[in-house]
């Protein structure tokens, strides 16, 4: 029985630590981002922005962050930069509706006027189960996940009555499941983050061609907030298709990944 609850007591110090190193990140992410709030609030857009992109350069991502800094573009008359950080609190939290209230009011400013595609509304809130929690925080779930199914596999082996083995190994299983479900969803969120396969095109007018490189023809012309589909890149350039199906290549300076 000693070595099953010093096996306990260890899994309990990991838990501990890694819950003090996830607070102390949170707490000064969360104080900058309340000074870039006051900012906000006192109308100093520009600064407040310059706090938000500060916490983005530090890697505290969230949609509520990308949401903000979307306000402070939006406030400057910045619509592209601000249709870029709308879109990416919608990749973070696809059901974010006042994200995707004010992506709209940005674009109204825009002047390619795009019709975007529509996902059915079951799809759509499936896949925004990843996007509830960041990829660090499922990961932290899993491994919780996992030494709780581990904790109850050492008592079920060495110190489970007789009358409450059968608790200790459905919870075993149900917590190497959810540990298995974390994983899953970790992935999926990291792989949501790390995608690019859309991108906001950031110059005043670029012009879509037929090749990469200078030397393709002309087919369209895209305006800054204007939203494509990136299909593939090769060197420099990206193919693009815009919701009409058309389709040409862009230099990657011109636009920006979402």
């Amino acid at each position: 029985m000693g070595r099953v609850y010093r096996m306990c007591l260890l899994l309990l110090v990991v838990w501990t630590s890694a819950g003090v190193a996830w607070g102390q990140n949170r707490g000064d992410w969360a104080a900058r981002f309340a000074a870039g709030n006051s900012l906000y609030e006192r109308g100093a857009f520009d600064s407040a922005a310059a706090v938000y992109n500060g916490l983005l350069a530090d890697s505290a991502r969230s949609a509520e962050l990308y949401y903000n800094l979307g306000n402070a573009y939006y406030r400057q008359h910045m619509y592209p930069e601000a249709i870029l950080a709308y879109e990416r609190a919608l990749k973070h939290a696809p059901g974010m509706g006042d994200a995707a209230f004010n992506l709209e009011l940005a674009r109204s400013f825009a002047q390619d006027r795009l019709d975007q595609r529509e996902t059915f509304p079951l799809l759509g809130a499936l896949g925004a189960i990843p996007s509830w929690l960041s990829p660090w925080a499922w990961g932290v779930c899993s491994l919780l996940a996992l030494a709780l199914a581990f904790a109850l596999v050492l008592l079920l082996r060495f110190g489970a009555r007789d009358g409450l083995r059968r608790y200790f190994l459905v919870g075993g299983l149900v917590s190497l499941l959810l540990f298995l479900f974390g994983t899953w969803m970790g992935v999926l969120s990291q792989n949501r983050i790390g995608d690019s396969g859309s991108a906001v095109v950031m110059q005043s007018v670029v012009s879509i061609r037929s090749t990469p490189g200078a030397e393709g023809k002309d087919l369209f012309l895209l305006h800054a907030g204007a939203k494509v589909e990136v299909l593939q890149r090769v060197g420099g350039y990206y193919e693009v298709e815009i919701p009409d199906g058309r389709r040409g290549w862009v230099s990657r300076g011109a636009v920006e990944d979402i």
